[in-house]
Parts: C-alpha cells; sequence; structure tokens
C-alpha cells in the first residue's frame, strides 16, 4: 500500500468490523494506515496481517486501534504473524482515552525466531 488507509470505525453503538490481509509472502505500508477504532459504545475491529516473510512499515505508515474519548469499549487485538517485521519511521499503537482495554499481539512467528527492526530518525 502507498498513500492509501484502510479503515473500521463505530461512533454510536455496536462493534467496528475487523480488517483481514490475507497471506502475503510480502504486506509493505509506506505512507500508509491501517486503523479500527470506536467513539461510541462498542468494541474496535480486530486487524490481522499474514505476511509470510515480511511485514515493513516506512514513511509514516501506522497499524492502530484506539477507543477515543467519549468511547465505551475494549481496543481489540491487531494481529501480526510473520517472519520479520520492520518499522521504519512508523508506528504501531493500542491505545484508550475513554473507557476499556487496549492489546497487541505484536506478532506470531513459526518456530523460528522473528526478525523486528525499528529505525527510529536521529535526533
Amino acid at each position: 500500500m502507498n498513500g492509501s488507509e484502510i479503515s473500521v470505525s463505530t461512533g454510536e453503538k455496536g462493534n467496528a468490523g475487523s480488517i483481514t490481509v490475507p497471506v502475503g509472502q510480502n504486506i509493505s505500508l509506506d505512507n500508509s494506515k491501517i486503523t479500527a477504532s470506536t467513539s461510541g459504545q462498542g468494541n474496535t475491529g480486530i486487524i490481522n496481517l499474514r505476511g509470510t516473510r515480511k511485514i515493513q512499515l516506512v514513511n509514516n505508515s501506522e497499524i492502530s486501534n484506539a477507543v477515543d474519548e467519549k468511547g465505551v469499549g475494549n481496543a481489540r487485538e491487531i494481529n501480526l504473524d510473520t517472519a520479520e517485521l520492520s518499522l521504519e519511521n512508523s508506528e504501531i499503537t493500542s491505545s484508550t482515552s475513554g473507557v476499556g482495554n487496549a492489546e497487541v499481539s505484536p506478532c506470531r512467528t513459526p518456530p523460528v525466531s522473528p526478525s523486528i527492526t525499528a529505525l527510529f530518525p536521529r535526533k
């Protein structure tokens, strides 16, 4: 994805839908967002990405779920299933400013240890 956004949200009562990106060898986000949120009463959707080789986020990309300030619900799981996770000037976040819980399952990997790379700008 380049300069794109995929999002689900709920603003009243009910749960937001889930986002699933099916199996791909590499999943790359470049200046892109995948988000799930709630500002009403309900849970965010679950975000599922499966890149058999690599999931890469670059150039201010974001994978996030959030319960907004007036929301009541849980920020559901972010599941990343990959052998390698790479972040460059990007973020993966789960948060709540309202009432509820937030959680992230950063990596489910095969029996081999995953490679996680995070690059941050110099100050």
